[in-house]
């Protein structure tokens, strides 16, 4: 199995969801930034 905590999402096509989609990315990025800290 894997040792560390794994997740990953794909979106092919963020259409009217675009926005959103921007902003949990960010989101997640402030999150890995914190954790790597």
């Amino acid at each position: 199995g894997i040792e560390v905590a794994a997740a990953s999402a794909c979106i092919i096509d963020p259409g009217e969801a675009k926005d959103l989609v921007e902003e949990i990315i960010e989101k997640v990025k402030e999150i890995k930034a914190k954790a790597a800290k």
